[in-house]
């Protein structure tokens, strides 16, 4: 086994199948929290994390001890690559591209946002992502008449390049906790459009480095693209704000050494 070889100081599992899988193995083991917490998967952890509260209190009210998890910041890397040739994704460079950035939610977000989408000439749609949703997506895009000018793109290696090459970054879910695509999409200095849920509704101030739109309300988001499509002094504005907070609270910088600082603490009491 891998963990045998390399004989590492910490183990860090990010699925709860993989968590369960090594509870034989008596190494410091840090897991990561999503939904659906079950106590026996966990039990051989010494530590917990996971990316907002919503996800660690189900875990503590199972009778998980408060001290041994913890709410950790998403580490997003600002990328310098280049953005990738519009043309490999057949779109024309002088139309606008609102991307969506995997994982994609399944909620009926995006189904809103293409009705959006809908109402407006010359934006282009690419969803990056993959999953079992992207063949319902497809069916999705052609009932709302925009499966011509939608574009899925599988993720990979230069998925910062194709962000890059886009416009605005679009965030649909209704039930978003932490705002992962918002981070995403001002660590690249582009303009975020969000759905006003928990997790966007935290970083964005409506209008400065973003702009909120209620949940459910298609006019709205589509009034906010067409904003950002036709006022490119505003794009740039809150797109440049959003990459000045970006990189004053979760530039790796900073993010880094938050976890290593969890590891010292980890082994530390497992020493002890």
């Amino acid at each position: 086994m891998a963990i045998e070889t390399f004989d590492p100081d910490i183990i860090v599992s990010w699925t709860s199948d993989v968590s369960f899988f090594l509870c034989e193995i008596k190494r410091n083991h840090i897991a990561y929290v999503n939904k659906d917490f079950a106590l026996y998967k966990y039990e051989s952890c010494a530590h917990l994390f996971s990316l907002n509260s919503q996800r660690t209190e189900p875990a503590v009210q199972a009778g998980w001890p408060r001290s041994r998890i913890s709410v950790m910041p998403p580490i997003i890397l600002p990328s310098k690559q280049e953005p990738v040739n519009r043309q490999r994704f057949f779109t024309p460079n002088t139309s606008i591209v609102a991307i969506l950035i995997g994982p994609l939610p399944s909620d009926e977000g995006i189904e809103n946002l293409m009705r959006a989408i809908a109402r407006l000439s010359g934006v282009y749609f690419w969803i990056l992502g993959d999953g079992n949703h992207m063949k319902n997506l497809e069916v999705m895009a052609r009932e709302e008449g925009i499966k011509p000018r939608t574009r899925f793109i599988t993720w990979s290696k230069d998925a910062a390049s194709v962000v890059s090459a886009s416009d605005i970054v679009v965030c649909p879910s209704k039930k978003d906790y932490v705002g992962v695509q918002v981070l995403e999409g001002w660590a690249q200095r582009k303009p975020v459009i969000a759905c006003d849920s928990v997790g966007p509704g935290l970083l964005i101030t409506h209008n400065e480095n973003g702009l909120l739109v209620p949940i459910d309300d298609i006019t709205r988001f589509s009034q906010a693209i067409k904003q950002v499509k036709e006022d490119k002094v505003f794009a740039k504005k809150i797109g440049e704000e959003g990459y000045n907070n970006f990189s004053q609270t979760y530039s790796p910088n900073i993010t880094v050494p938050q976890y290593l600082n969890l590891f010292s603490k980890v082994i530390s009491y497992t020493k002890s």
